[in-house]
């Protein structure tokens, strides 16, 4: 009786947990979501409680209601779909093992006719994150890095980095690092940017070399730059760290091709294309181009001094170690810029 008793309570112990506080209103989200005129709205604000799960906010566990949407995944309805992978994603942030139940159906929707929806279902298969299925979620990503359509490629290009997150082990095993660094010579320059951005996650966390830069990659990346947002800026300036040129003149070309980046209004754009440019410099022999490439910084780093006091501050900490270095930076600076203004 005893061991029965012991028995009774694991199962109790494993059963998903009843919330009798919010019983009314789970009752009353369930039957909308059999209901075609109310399903997207339950399924908004089901969104919004799953956002609100771990807070003292007390939202509803509408996690017992999984197995309820998965019907909605049926749905022709591409918003319907929309909705459903929304809702699957903030479920996913504080209760990953609770969306394996539509991991499957999630695989199958990676296939869809509708490029939004491949990369909607991708986006959300990876952001499951439970190591034990990182290897199934291979191929999906490794059949979006390949899609025809440049919305799925770069998201798949993000999805990288996020099994990489949960598993290392299997992203280089699937040889998936590899895959994404082709990505870098796309013709689409956001998917460039993605790329780059995955890549420099990976290689922050990675025990081995992940990315070497030849000229050729190079130039691919530095054509992608006019065309991006500000951050996808940021992320192709930094993987621009990682090439090492072979001569003065392919120093020289990059140079160039990064100074107009320096006159951007992002103060991350500016700092990453001084870094850049600090970093090629050493491999100039001439005294006078590199003084020349330094003297051209000097007006970009002022400009940062007129912006808000946590970007001040960081200027002056990254001014103080370039000074140490090219103490004629700021040659031709206006000293009145570093005066201290009071009210």
């Amino acid at each position: 009786r005893r061991r029965r008793r012991r028995g009774e309570r694991g199962v109790e112990a494993m059963a998903p947990t009843v919330d009798r506080e919010h019983k009314g209103e789970l009752q009353e989200l369930k039957a909308d979501l059999y209901d075609e005129k109310r399903t997207k709205s339950a399924l908004k604000r089901m969104v919004a409680h799953a956002s609100l799960a771990g807070t003292p906010l007390g939202a509803p566990n509408v996690s017992v209601l999984l197995p309820d949407v998965m019907h909605c995944l049926e749905s022709p309805d591409v918003e319907m779909k929309k909705a459903v992978y929304m809702f699957l994603s903030a479920l996913a942030a504080h209760n990953a093992d609770a969306v394996t139940m539509a991991f499957n159906r999630m695989v199958r929707d990676v296939s869809s006719p509708n490029p939004l929806v491949r990369a909607i279902a991708l986006r959300t298969l990876t952001s499951t994150r439970v190591e034990h299925m990182a290897g199934e979620m291979v191929e999906p990503v490794r059949v979006g890095l390949h899609d025809a359509d440049p919305f799925v490629r770069k998201t798949a290009a993000l999805s990288v980095a996020k099994v990489f997150d949960v598993s290392p082990e299997v992203v280089e095993s699937g040889n998936l690092i590899s895959e994404l660094t082709e990505l870098l010579g796309d013709a689409n320059p956001h998917v460039v940017a993605n790329a780059a951005t995955a890549l420099n996650e990976i290689r922050q966390r990675a025990p081995f070399s992940v990315l070497k830069l030849d000229m050729a990659a190079a130039t691919k990346i530095l054509a992608a730059l006019n065309e991006c947002t500000q951050w996808n800026q940021v992320a192709l300036l930094d993987t621009l760290i990682l090439f090492s040129p072979r001569s003065e003149k392919e120093a020289v070309t990059l140079l160039e091709r990064v100074v107009p980046r320096l006159n951007h209004s992002n103060a991350s754009v500016v700092m990453s294309a001084v870094k850049l440019m600090l970093y090629n410099l050493s491999f100039l022999r001439s005294e006078d181009t590199k003084k020349s490439f330094a003297l051209k910084m000097a007006q970009p780093l002022c400009t940062l001094m007129s912006l808000p006091s946590d970007i001040q501050w960081t200027c002056l900490r990254n001014l103080k170690i370039i000074l140490q270095k090219y103490p004629d930076v700021l040659a031709t600076a206006d000293v009145k810029t570093f005066f201290c203004k009071y009210n």
